[in-house]
């Protein structure tokens, strides 16, 4: 019962701590990716304070910030000399599961129109605001378990800033795949062949890991031309719309 317990916990702080710019969301209308990126002080420097004073391990010091390691009952299991997590085999599920809540549940074809076009979805009786509150509460879960899986399947304990940039990961994965299932899991794939790929080429030829960085950035620069191609095709509709009607 432990790993399912720890799973739960993770997934539980992940919603409450996605509570907050939900609520900012949908009764302030706030943007919640300004919200949510300046939040991710709070987590480090949260979590970094809870580790200093209760959870310290013995025999530390300078700016370390680390746990004793968990307990064997709370490790995912190992698959051999394979450096692949039993993370990865939750990740495979979840994105089967994303498949079918957003293609075969009335749930998911709410959610889905209510992020096409919210006015639509309010005069089809839709409450969007429950659907957003219920969308960052789920994303919140989803990422307290990510979170979760990576302390018990590959640090083994929590450490500080063990999380360099997974959050914004996974945006660029999510853009990438243009927010299906299918494109998400191979975007994801070859987000993390990428880094690994990296990290392999900097020991080994001497090529400076930042060129990932700069692939990535080239990738949004791509992302970004596409919906700004998307938006003025939009704009010059309205003003043909307009043109006729004068």
């Amino acid at each position: 019962m432990h790993i399912p317990l720890c799973l739960v916990t993770g997934m539980a702080a992940g919603a409450l701590f996605a509570s907050v710019p939900a609520v900012l969301r949908v009764y302030w209308n706030t943007n919640e990716i300004v919200v949510t990126l300046m939040m991710n002080y709070i987590a480090i420097n949260l979590t970094n304070f809870l580790v200093k004073e209760y959870f310290l391990t013995s025999g530390i010091f300078g700016d370390s910030l680390t746990t004793d390691e968990l307990l064997p009952s709370a490790r995912f299991p190992v698959f051999g000399a394979s450096p692949i997590s039993f993370g990865f085999l939750i990740g495979i599920v979840l994105v089967v599961l994303f498949i079918i809540f957003f293609n075969k549940t009335k749930k998911g074809f709410e959610i889905r129109v209510s992020g096409y076009n919210p006015e639509f979805a309010r005069y089809s009786g839709i409450s969007v605001n429950k659907v957003r509150i219920s969308v960052m509460l789920m994303s919140g879960a989803i990422a307290g378990l990510a979170g979760a899986a990576e302390i018990m399947g590959v640090q083994g304990r929590f450490l500080s800033g063990f999380s360099p940039d997974f959050g914004t990961s996974g945006m660029l994965v999510a853009l990438l795949g243009n927010s299906s299932g299918v494109g998400i899991f191979v975007s994801s794939l070859f987000m993390g062949i990428l880094k690994a790929g990296s990290l392999t080429l900097e020991r080994s030829a001497g090529v400076s890991r930042a060129l990932a960085v700069v692939i990535q950035a080239l990738i949004i620069c791509f992302i970004s031309v596409k919906s700004l191609n998307l938006s003025f095709k939009h704009l010059g509709s309205k003003k043909k719309e307009r043109s006729t009607q004068a």
